[in-house]
């Protein structure tokens, strides 16, 4: 994730911070890398741990894992 986020050019600002919610990518990606600072593991990990599991959601991931990769419909990404 590091380096995800170290190699993401930024858009400029198009407006004052507050200002306006807007969903950014680069926003989440910056989140997920605070949560693997702070936590001390990976951002999928740290969901796997702290989110799903104490909800019971044993089918899901943040990631495309071989674990969820057969849970999939069967016309995911052909839409």
């Amino acid at each position: 994730m590091k380096k995800t986020v170290s190699a993401l050019e930024l858009p400029p600002r198009i407006r004052p911070p507050g200002q306006v919610i807007q969903y950014s990518n680069h926003g989440m990606a910056l989140a997920g890398y605070v949560v693997e600072c702070v936590s001390g593991i990976p951002f999928a990990r740290y969901i796997e741990k702290n989110i799903l599991t104490p909800l019971g959601m044993d089918h899901s991931s943040f990631e495309l894992t071989s674990k969820v990769l057969p849970l999939q419909w069967p016309w995911h990404g052909r839409l």
